[in-house]
């Protein structure tokens, strides 16, 4: 499996949910012995039926590619439909998804903002720096974390699309964002299981400008899932606006 964990399901029905602004969607999954049927439908059309089903096992599988989208937002939904009791499985290991950014003749480049970068965050409320963790284990470059209710981070950047790494785990949580004061999302970074450097937030097509990307912890008072992590920042400018297809992909959150 990528980065060690999939989500799985042998519930006929069950099924993973994916938004994406973008033009090209890749979907990865596992197919074996005892994997069975599936249907992938997006913007709420049924665009394939799959079957996953292989003498022997078998991992990061194309479970389901369509390179024709229009560029926008768009709903993905893979669902498990087995027919068949021994081989009722379906998983999703990863997505990929292409978008566009800047012009046709556009220069795109990348810059990498750690959590340590003064300059470009700002902290509000009780942070620690760590690690050796569960989130991270040694040897792994330090995150910063908090507990604390409406702790917040602040970025501060110039560029057309954000990507926030993280982690999730049974002791991470619900968090809020807000870009360039906007409407407030809710996300959680709830898992049962471990994943470090995992994707807490993603925009693109920003437009020209400052921007101002706002986290908020907001713990379950209800659990012990009241952290948050902050890892890095990339952030993707181009020299242009508008469609040229720059190939920036980014792999599943899970």
């Amino acid at each position: 499996f990528y980065d060690g964990t999939i989500s799985l399901t042998d519930t006929l029905g069950g099924h993973a949910y994916i938004q994406f602004n973008g033009t090209a969607i890749y979907l990865y999954g596992s197919q074996g012995p005892l994997y069975g049927e599936y249907i992938v439908s997006i913007d709420g059309t049924l665009v394939h039926k799959g079957y996953s089903g292989q003498e022997t096992q078998r991992f990061q599988q194309l479970l389901y590619s369509n390179t024709t989208l229009a560029m926008g937002f768009h709903n993905v939904t893979i669902t498990n439909t087995w027919t068949n009791a021994a081989r009722n499985l379906t998983d999703i290991d990863y997505y990929v998804w292409t978008t566009e950014l800047g012009g046709e003749n556009a220069i795109i480049t990348e810059q990498t903002i750690n959590w340590d970068n003064a300059t470009a965050w700002q902290y509000g409320g009780s942070w620690s720096a760590t690690g050796d963790n569960l989130m991270f284990p040694l040897g792994a470059r330090s995150v910063y974390s908090t507990v604390g209710a409406d702790a917040t981070a602040t970025l501060t950047f110039e560029g057309d699309a954000v990507t926030v790494y993280g982690a999730t785990s049974n002791l991470t949580g619900p968090y809020q964002v807000s870009l360039d004061q906007a409407s407030i999302i809710t996300y959680t970074a709830y898992h049962t299981e471990v994943n470090k450097e995992v994707i807490i937030f993603y925009a693109d097509n920003l437009g020209p400008g400052v921007h101002e990307l706002i986290f908020v912890n907001n713990p379950n008072e209800l659990g012990p899932d009241n952290t948050l992590v902050i890892e890095k920042a990339i952030v993707v400018q181009a020299t242009a606006p508008s469609a040229h297809h720059s190939k920036y992909v980014s792999r599943l959150s899970r």
